[in-house]
């Protein structure tokens, strides 16, 4: 799968890091929703030090709910309990240095062990409880609520069911879709602007409309933020992904 991964480069708006690769998994049953949203009231909560990309003059908002599996760190076998767990992650589209990328609001994960290791490295995940069940005829149920234990109050619930079509497209670059998705670098702020850079296929997206019942994960996030004009979504069934470790930039 490495190897595969390596050799197929050309789609990628910059290059491989030279330095080695530290981690690899995969994401399944990916559920995308991308809202539009006012530049001026997202900028009010994106760190000052990173430049708000934007799509014809709107600013984006994304939430992506999905499985991890098969995670493992470079020459290390995958680790029991580890590798496999459910995550919801909410993003928007920022640049550095002129090198587009994504900025994680949060970061939501169903493992705690997962949490801890990603929160030395600074990162913003959140412990959550996390549903992700498929049937056999594809259709995907998911539900991801933090949990407060001493109040046993809920929060930043996002649950949605989806059900994709059998078609599988890749998104052409110059169009919205290519743009929300084709990223390979994450930044994040630690005192200062890091990266990782990631490094995967181009995606393969079908066509869904899920049902969003519960969205607290954003409307918490930025209740300033009014999510009024209708996303967009895409599904991926599978995507293997090498990850690189972080660096200050």
């Amino acid at each position: 799968m490495v190897q595969r991964l390596l050799h197929k480069v050309d789609h990628r708006p910059f290059a491989l890091p030279e330095r080695k690769w530290g981690m690899k998994q995969t994401w399944n049953d990916l559920l995308f929703v991308h809202w539009p949203v006012d530049i001026k009231q997202l900028q009010a909560i994106v760190p000052e030090q990173l430049e708000l990309d934007v799509w014809e003059g709107a600013a984006w908002i994304s939430a992506a709910s999905f499985r991890v599996s098969n995670l493992r760190l470079r020459y290390i076998p995958r680790l029991p309990f580890l590798h496999t767990f459910r995550e919801l992650n909410i993003r928007t589209y920022v640049r550095y240095k002129g090198i587009a990328g994504v900025y994680f609001f949060s970061l939501d994960a169903s493992s705690i062990a997962a949490v801890q290791g990603a929160r030395l490295a600074g990162l913003p995940y959140m412990h959550a409880n996390i549903i992700l069940n498929k049937t056999l005829q594809s259709e995907c149920y998911f539900k991801s609520e933090r949990i407060d234990r001493q109040s046993q109050s809920h929060s930043a619930i996002f649950e949605a069911a989806y059900l994709p079509d059998n078609q599988i497209f890749y998104a052409k670059a110059g169009t919205l879709t290519y743009w929300l998705t084709e990223r390979y670098r994450m930044y994040y702020m630690k005192n200062q602007v890091m990266a990782i850079d990631l490094h995967h296929l181009p995606w393969p997206l079908q066509q869904v409309q899920p049902s969003i019942q519960q969205n607290s994960a954003l409307t918490q996030l930025a209740p300033q933020i009014a999510f009024t004009d209708p996303p967009i979504h895409t599904y991926t069934q599978k995507l293997d992904v090498l990850v690189w470790p972080m660096i200050t930039i």
